[in-house]
């Protein structure tokens, strides 16, 4: 990148300049010592650090809020509910949890053939979140995902929701905050789709190339 494409003012974004291993910073006080990059991390707000042979440089002096993980979901997944399966086997693995207000969710993982459906019911409905308490439940669902993938190992999951549901939050917008951050931590690559009121969210592990 051109230095004066990175340096231009008065913009609405600002796209920075590529870094790579082996390139060269300046660290210290009064930044004059010189480093060269030998990798990258992030640190317990998500804000980037540059691993180097002068030790590990925060890149950013300011906290960026929008890197920073959600800590609301954080806080939802250390208090998810004890679940239990009442099958596993490598065509079908099903399992159920019960709520707060002991309504049962029904958790269903089948294989499709090309790929894996996941589906979960509260109380033989689809309607999940408009029962209340939506992200322990969302938490409980990606713990039951969590196991399932260790042991089983899919190269493509699906998962569908309506667009819309009565409650404060929907279903959807659930979905694409959690399978989003699931799908990135787990090696996943995620898609979003939707169509005639049905979003749709396809995670590929990746490298693999099977279309769906």
């Amino acid at each position: 990148m051109r230095a004066f494409e990175f340096l231009v003012e008065d913009k609405d974004s600002l796209k920075l300049p590529d870094m790579n291993v082996g390139d060269e910073v300046k660290v210290g006080r009064f930044k004059n010592r010189k480093a060269e990059i030998k990798g990258f991390k992030k640190d317990d707000h998500g804000q980037p650090v540059l691993k180097t042979t002068k030790g590990d440089q925060k890149l950013f002096k300011p906290r960026i809020s929008k890197l920073e993980p959600d800590k609301k979901i954080d806080e939802t997944f250390d208090n998810s509910y004890r679940y239990e399966w009442d099958d596993q086997t490598n065509g079908a693995w099903r399992g159920h949890f019960t709520v707060k207000d002991n309504d049962e969710v029904d958790v269903n993982i089948e294989n499709w053939q090309k790929y894996w459906k996941i589906e979960f019911v509260r109380n033989h409905q689809h309607m999940v979140t408009g029962g209340g308490d939506a992200m322990r439940i969302f938490a409980t669902v990606i713990a039951m995902i969590d196991e399932f993938i260790d042991i089983q190992s899919p190269d493509v999951i699906k998962f569908s929701a309506d667009k819309s549901e009565a409650g404060s939050v929907s279903r959807a917008k659930l979905y694409s905050n959690i399978i989003k951050r699931f799908a990135s931590a787990n090696g996943y690559d995620s898609q979003e789709s939707t169509e005639d009121g049905k979003t749709s969210y396809l995670l590929t592990r990746r490298g693999n190339n099977e279309s769906i």
